[in-house]
């Protein structure tokens, strides 16, 4: 995979992106990191599509679920997009 931002444990990543689902929410996040680190908004959709990632909307379930885990977790600062790595093939 091309490394975006090559951080430790992007390859376990790698091995369930098939797998993934994010929230409309957090692929606005996404998106957003990626401008503000150079990409294209044409690249950047172009590599997200090929993740073939189950986007999910965040209505007012899912964001009564996340306020949960937020509560859970006290103190722990919120993550950045890190790790993320995309192979472009052809």
């Amino acid at each position: 995979m091309r490394p975006i931002r090559d951080e430790a444990g992007a390859d376990q990543v790698a091995r369930h992106i098939a797998r993934a689902a994010i929230s409309a929410v957090n692929l606005q996040e996404v998106i957003g990191e990626l401008l503000a680190s150079g990409l294209d908004a044409a690249t950047i959709r172009e590599l997200l599509d090929e993740l073939r990632l189950d986007i999910r909307a965040h209505d007012s379930d899912p964001a009564y679920a996340a306020a949960a885990l937020h509560a859970r977790t006290g103190d722990l600062k919120k993550p950045k997009v890190k790790g993320l790595r995309i192979e472009v093939v052809g």
